[in-house]
C-alpha cells in the first residue's frame, strides 16, 4: 500500500501549504507545541554552543575588548576632570557610569573569548544589545549636549551675559565625544559580527523525517491555505 501523500512521513495529516508550497502540520495540541518548542530550543542552543567553539572570532573579540578597556578609563578619567574643574553637565557624571559599562563589555567579551558557553554567549549577548542603546546615551548624545552649554546665555531680567560652564573644559568635552562615538561604533560592530557568527537559518529541525519550520508551528491562520483532502485515501479503501 502506498502512503497517502496528504500525510506526514510520521502519519500526521497535512494541515495546508504555505506560499512557497511547504507541507504545514495539523494543529498540534498544547503538549505538543511545548514539547515542539522545548526541542526547537534545545537545538538551538547546541548549534549556538557548536558556532561558538567552531567559528568564533577569538582575534577581533581580544582587540575590541582592549580597545573598550582604553575607551572605558579615558571616559571615567576625562569625566573626573569634568567635574573637578566644573565642565559643562558635570553633575550627571556620564562618563563614569558610560566608562564602567565599556569596562563590562569588555569583560564579557574576553570572558566569552575563554568560556566558550552558552550562558556567557547569552550575557554577552544581552549586554551588548543594552550596551549599544547605553553608550549612544552616556557617550555619544550626552557629551554632544554638553556643547550647548559652553555657548553665552543673555538674561533679559538683569541684561547681563552668562556662561553655565567652564569654557576652558571644552577640548575635554570634545575628546570624550569623539572617544564615545568610537565606543559606540565599536559595540555595534561586535554586536553584528557575533549575531552573523552564531545565528541559525529559519529553515529547520528535523523531527521524525519530517522537515518542520517554526513560522508553520505557531498557531496559523491556516484558512488561508488551500486544504488537501485528507480523507481521500480512506474514500479509496472504503471503495476497494
Amino acid at each position: 500500500m502506498y502512503q497517502d501523500s496528504s500525510m506526514t512521513p510520521v502519519g500526521l495529516p497535512y494541515a495546508g501549504y504555505d506560499r512557497y508550497g511547504r507541507p504545514i502540520l495539523a494543529p498540534l495540541s498544547y503538549e505538543q507545541r511545548i514539547s515542539m518548542a522545548r526541542e526547537m530550543r534545545q537545538q538551538q542552543k547546541e548549534y549556538i554552543q557548536k558556532r561558538i567553539q567552531e567559528n568564533f572570532p577569538s582575534k577581533f573579540s581580544v582587540i575590541y575588548g582592549v580597545c573598550m578597556i582604553i575607551i572605558g578609563l579615558a571616559e571615567i578619567a576625562l569625566q573626573i576632570v569634568l567635574i573637578f574643574f566644573k565642565g559643562a553637565l558635570y553633575f550627571v557624571g556620564h562618563g563614569i557610569w558610560g566608562g564602567s559599562f565599556c569596562l563590562l563589555l569588555a569583560l564579557a567579551a574576553i570572558l566569552l573569548v575563554k568560556r566558550r558557553k552558552y550562558g556567557w554567549y547569552q550575557f554577552s549577548y544581552i549586554s551588548h544589545a543594552f550596551g549599544i542603546m547605553i553608550l549612544c546615551i552616556s557617550l555619544a548624545l550626552l557629551n554632544g549636549l554638553s556643547f550647548v552649554y559652553y555657548a553665552p546665555s543673555y538674561s533679559k531680567i538683569t541684561k547681563t551675559t552668562t556662561i553655565e560652564a567652564n569654557v576652558e573644559m571644552i577640548p575635554i568635552t570634545a575628546v570624550m565625544t569623539g572617544i564615545g562615538v568610537i565606543g559606540f561604533i565599536l559595540c555595534l560592530i561586535y554586536f553584528i559580527v557575533i549575531y552573523v557568527k552564531t545565528r541559525r537559518p529559519k529553515y529547520l529541525i528535523n523531527q521524525n523525517a519530517a522537515t518542520i519550520y517554526p513560522q508553520n508551528l505557531a498557531m496559523n491562520n491556516l484558512s488561508q491555505y488551500p486544504q488537501p483532502n485528507i480523507f481521500a485515501n480512506q474514500q479509496y479503501n472504503a471503495k476497494i
